[in-house]
């Protein structure tokens, strides 16, 4: 073969090879990892998945899924391991963590499409210290009231506008031996959703700044807009309007209560919302509704909670070959057809992509125009574990009665005390 031969056919082998790789398709299989927070059956996943590896062939996507409360310690172990990690599907609460820990890939100025993509609301929360590490993709939800229509016709009741109204209705109720309100309260990490909603009003509609502040040790736990929140959720105690033993109840035995009718409230998010439809008797659907959490005092407006979907994001220590399949992957999984997917199967009632229409339930539809456009995120999205842990405790400890409202938030101080001491310092 002549020089001029041998050049050329070299020159056919890379332009072919340069075509393979740059159609997507992979002369060797490619696996790409997933790592995440289980929210759905496998099958679910593994049906998002085959559209993908159908774009790509050659390549297939393998899922570690676990619960939220074994992820951590699975998760650290992989990446201590030096094991395979891609793509991460992770919850808000971790989000932040992943990010400041340098564990999330900078996405900034790859997934420019989220502009055009996501609602307001979902657009920023993974977005820390200015810079983009997650896409939101799935649902978003919001929170409030439920509230049986019936009992409420019984007493004379609308929907109550100030927590005095609140209250008054829940006297009227229990005196017909029903109930007020139910609540999950052995879950303990649903009670701080209440100070969300409480220290979004005394705070001034201000709670993300502020929160931030405290982080950053420039305003206290021990301010009196924090006591006053936490002796708010204390109140619907003291005023009798939790059912009893509501620190005892778990989500399964609380929702039952008021599916049944055995309560007339439930404090909760929109993410209810398709289990009340599949679970609860005809009676009880024909007559629950919703209310925005009621205004503690006059001049306070209501602010509900809620979270923006999976945080889908890169490892910082993936694989260079690996990096732009896993970008396109977060790409794929943030189109409007498969956040409608993930909305579903994670049974949310709104998406966090502008274009995909949320559950056409008259609740949700309701919930949706007088609720989520007045969220803000949770606040827990925001805390560091350790601040979580002690507001759980804390306000869990002020509806048992065993701490007022000033040793609880002195508690949460020295929590936070503690971990400045050991170093932290908190990344907006």
């Amino acid at each position: 073969m002549s020089r001029k031969m041998l050049c050329y056919t070299i020159l056919m082998v890379l332009v072919v090879g340069l075509t393979v790789i740059t159609s997507g398709v992979f002369a060797k299989e490619t696996t790409l990892t997933v790592w995440g927070i289980v929210t759905a059956p496998e099958q679910a996943w593994d049906k998002l998945y085959a559209k993908f590896e159908q774009e790509h062939p050659g390549v297939k996507v393998k899922n570690y899924g676990f619960m939220s409360e074994t992820f951590m310690e699975m998760f650290m172990a992989a990446h201590a391991g030096g094991e395979q990690i891609d793509v991460l599907f992770l919850n808000g609460q971790d989000a932040r963590y992943f990010a400041t820990a340098g564990i999330l890939m900078d996405l900034s100025g790859k997934v420019d499409y989220i502009e055009n993509r996501l609602i307001p609301f979902a657009k920023d929360v993974y977005k820390f210290a200015g810079r983009q590490y997650a896409v939101s993709v799935g649902g978003v939800s919001t929170s409030g009231f439920y509230y049986n229509k019936k009992y409420f016709r019984d007493v004379g009741a609308s929907e109550p506008v100030s927590y005095e109204e609140l209250a008054v209705i829940g006297k009227k109720i229990k005196a017909k031996g029903i109930a007020p309100l139910t609540h999950m309260g052995k879950i303990i990490y649903m009670w701080p959703m209440w100070i969300f909603e409480t220290y979004g009003q005394t705070s001034g509609n201000d709670s993300v700044r502020k929160t931030a502040l405290t982080l950053k040790n420039e305003i206290k736990f021990t301010h009196p807009e924090y006591i006053e929140a936490i002796d708010a959720i204390g109140r619907f105690a003291r005023d009798g309007l939790f059912i009893s033993g509501v620190n005892a109840l778990d989500r399964e035995a609380s929702l039952a209560i008021f599916m049944a009718g055995k309560a007339a409230m439930h404090y909760g998010g929109t993410w209810e919302i398709p289990g009340f439809r599949m679970n609860g008797p005809k009676e009880f659907n024909d007559n629950v509704w919703a209310f925005i959490f009621p205004k503690l005092k006059p001049q306070f407006s209501p602010q509900p909670c809620g979270g923006a979907g999976i945080a889908a994001g890169v490892y910082s220590k993936i694989d260079p070959s690996r990096k732009e399949l896993a970008l396109e992957f977060i790409e794929y999984v943030s189109r409007d057809e498969n956040v409608k997917f993930l909305a579903e199967i994670e049974r949310q009632v709104h998406t966090s992509n502008v274009n995909v229409a949320g559950s056409s339930d008259p609740l949700a539809i309701y919930m949706g125009q007088k609720m989520l456009p007045h969220t803000k995120v949770f606040l827990d999205w925001i805390w560091p574990p350790e601040v979580n842990r002690a507001f759980q405790q804390g306000i869990q400890a002020v509806v048992g009665g065993q701490m007022i409202a000033r040793q609880a938030m002195e508690f949460v101080q020295e929590e936070f005390d503690k971990l400045v001491t050991r170093g932290y310092k908190f990344v907006e």
